[in-house]
This record gives C-alpha cells, sequence and structure tokens, in this order.
C-alpha cells in the first residue's frame, strides 16, 4: 500500500521490484506502482538481474545489500 507520501515504504518497494522485474513489468510500469523514481527502480532492477540468486526468495536481500 502506498504510504502518505505517494510511495511504499523501501523494504516494500524492494519486494515489489523483485517481483515485478520477475513479472516482466518495465522499469517505468514499476516505478508507477510502487512511487519510486524511475531511477531509483532502475539501479535496483539492475542489481537484481544481476544477481545470480535472482528469482529465489533472497532477492530483495540481495538489493539492499548492494
Amino acid at each position: 500500500m502506498l504510504a502518505a507520501t505517494g510511495k511504499l515504504p523501501e523494504d516494500e518497494a524492494l519486494q515489489a521490484v523483485s517481483e515485478y522485474v520477475a513479472a516482466g513489468k518495465t522499469v517505468r510500469e514499476i516505478a508507477d506502482l510502487t512511487g519510486w523514481s524511475i531511477g531509483w527502480v532502475s539501479t535496483r532492477a539492475a542489481t537484481l538481474r544481476e544477481t545470480p540468486a535472482f528469482g529465489t526468495a533472497l532477492d530483495a536481500d540481495a538489493v539492499v545489500s548492494a
């Protein structure tokens, strides 16, 4: 759920980015859905795509540690 600021809390947004990237959504779509900037989403999505564990439960943890 989007916060009063119009964007998901960061931990929820990281999980959402992971799920949406896996589902094939574009960075722009993910940014619109999470309320975070295209640049922020793009960076997290790129990190996910470069992570060997992408597609597992470790996705969000991999992004946080990047």
